[in-house]
């Protein structure tokens, strides 16, 4: 009985069942192209089973040897285009086949090609189904772009020019697919191109992880495992005490070459062998079996993959840092939580130097600073005449010092004032230096602020002069005004301050000042001496109360006289 010879006969049935349900969807284009992708699919759906497991997903197998149905196509995808060419459906087809490519990679609307076949590059025979074999009339072993349509079984490539890895295992496919890669490893081999070892207790391993007799086992592992809790060569060896029976009771908890456990009891231990307790700073008390690290947070006070770093120094005392980086969740006063860009580890670094009593917040910005400073940092100087300190963070000052006036007391206060108003209108702060916003008056000047004014006492005003002093000129400073009366001559005016501003007319100096009724009058010392020396008194040619006082020039000898109130006379004459 010879299977294959029902090939033709089946593809035609079942390509005609196709057609039949896939008309029943509708009419028209639509319907038709429908009708001929499922017939088309349908030329493949078979009772067939790949010989090679390996193949099954990707592959349509119909070509019948006597090691089985061989991968003859490559299935297509959900729109009925086949994306892969190539014994075991491996390679792409070219991107220039916008309708896909056949089994020899063959775009569907390529012209046939004549090319002489390169070494170990074969004519592909297991699809020699419709238009994709009649190439121009004549077969070659290439397809459209050059590539061989297949290779013999020991080499692969789009040329067939490697030969494949020495570590294959002879299959059904042959050794490897067109991309190099093992269907199957010779004895003692793993990996998809069998490059690596199988341990020396088990030649029989994994060659990819997968599941093996219900169990999950990474490539290279063992798939002869021994009876009970054993491993070795000769299931010789006991598992460590620590691992965990992650596969059932029944099955060991470590692998046979080497007795690693797969898993430790509780995530409570580590190492291959789970001999090592994991680290005290776990919170969990759980670790990584493969590196100790900790499962979860840490411990307060400690940080890093294994919890066995101390947060850093200044941190606050009873709080936590970043598992990852050690940046601390809050640090003591003076100090604040920082990621160090040059070692990527957390520290407590010391606040600005002008913060405040040394204190910040935990982003390393200042609440306040110290007199003269502003800024996040404070890192900035306040204008030299504000008065200690300004805004911190637009550097207005919070006053000026006596002179100056606006937002950052850049601006003279007007020449009148001792001190002014630092805003004439706080909203829209405009400086205070007009005559009328004067706080204070110079101390030298006999001044004060307007006592008419209803801010007299603290401003704002205008500094006006005190009484006998006047200014000069609107802009002049005050000052005491000249003596006048009938001995202006011999008196001088003098400003004092204190106790209260005054303008006092006292003699010159060498002059003899008397008193009477309140009044003083300054004599010379020669009409002094003229009332001292003289026998007496009377009232000549002067007004009634008045004495007349007789004085002779040394220098030229003429006489002169002067009328005198006599309680002026009598203050000289007593005292």
């Amino acid at each position: 009985f010879y299977p294959h010879l029902l090939l033709p006969v089946m593809r035609v049935i079942v390509a005609t069942a196709g057609i039949v349900a896939a008309s029943r969807l509708g009419s028209g284009a639509n319907a038709t192209a429908q009708a001929l992708a499922f017939a088309s699919a349908g030329l493949y759906v078979s009772a067939q089973m790949c010989a090679e497991p390996e193949v099954r997903e990707v592959c349509v197998c119909k070509h019948y040897t006597s090691a089985g149905y061989l991968c003859s196509r490559c299935k297509p995808d959900e729109t009925g285009k086949a994306t892969t060419w190539g014994v075991g459906c491996s390679l792409p087809c070219p991107t220039m086949c916008v309708h896909g490519c056949d089994f020899e990679g063959n775009c569907l609307t390529a012209d046939g090609e004549t090319e002489r076949c390169p070494l170990n590059c074969e004519t592909q025979d297991r699809d020699r189904q419709g238009p994709y074999r009649i190439l121009g009339g004549k077969r070659g072993c290439l397809n459209t772009f050059g590539h061989c349509e297949s290779c013999k079984e020991e080499y692969y490539g789009l040329r067939c020019g490697n030969p494949c890895p020495s570590n294959c295992g002879k299959s059904p496919e042959g050794y490897c697919d067109r991309a190099g890669m093992c269907y199957r490893c010779k004895v003692g081999y793993y990996g998809d191109q069998c490059e690596n070892d199988c341990p020396d207790a088990c030649p029989q391993c994994m060659m990819k992880a997968g599941l093996f007799e219900g169990q999950m086992l990474e490539a290279g592992q063992c798939t002869q495992q021994c009876s009970g809790n054993l491993w070795g060569k000769s299931c010789q060896n006991s598992c460590p005490v620590n691992c965990a029976f992650t596969n059932g009771p029944d099955k060991p908890s470590c692998d046979r070459a080497a007795g690693h456990c797969s898993a430790c009891i509780n995530d409570e231990w580590w190492g291959p062998n789970c001999d090592k307790q994991c680290p005290d700073g776990c919170a969990s008390g759980k670790c990584n079996q493969q590196d100790g690290s900790c499962i979860g947070d840490c411990k307060t006070g400690v940080w890093g993959a294994r919890c066995s770093t101390k947060c850093p120094l200044n941190s606050k005392e009873g709080t936590s840092c970043a598992k990852a980086t050690g940046l601390p969740t809050a640090c003591r006063e003076t100090y604040f939580p920082q990621l160090n860009t040059k070692t990527d580890r957390g520290e407590c670094a010391q606040c600005p130097a002008d913060c405040r009593d040394g204190r910040c917040r935990p982003d390393g910005t200042c609440e306040a600073c110290e007199d003269g400073f502003f800024g996040t940092h404070c890192h900035k100087e306040c204008e030299a005449t504000c008065q200690d300190t300004c805004d911190i963070e637009t550097g207005k000052c919070n006053g000026c010092k006596s002179g100056y006036t606006g937002p950052y007391c850049r601006l003279s206060c007007h020449q009148n004032c001792l001190t002014c108003m630092q805003y004439s209108n706080p909203q829209s702060e405009a400086p205070g230096n007009l005559p009328e916003f004067c706080t204070d008056c110079p101390l030298d000047e006999p001044a004060i602020l307007d006592p008419n004014s209803p801010f007299a006492d603290k401003g704002p005003a205008q500094c006006v002069c005190i009484e006998s002093a006047s200014r000069a000129t609107p802009a002049d400073p005050c000052r005491c005004n000249k003596p006048d009366g009938s001995d202006a001559d011999e008196r001088e005016e003098k400003f004092v301050a204190k106790p209260k501003k005054k303008c006092l007319y006292p003699c010159k100096p060498g002059r003899t000042e008397t008193y009477y009724n309140h009044q003083s009058l300054c004599l010379s010392r020669k009409w002094a001496r003229s009332i001292f020396v003289a026998d007496g008194f009377d009232k000549g040619s002067c007004d009634d109360g008045d004495l007349e006082i007789s004085a002779t020039s040394r220098r030229t000898g003429k006489t002169s006289t002067k009328c005198v109130a006599k309680g002026f006379v009598d203050y000289l004459i007593a005292d």
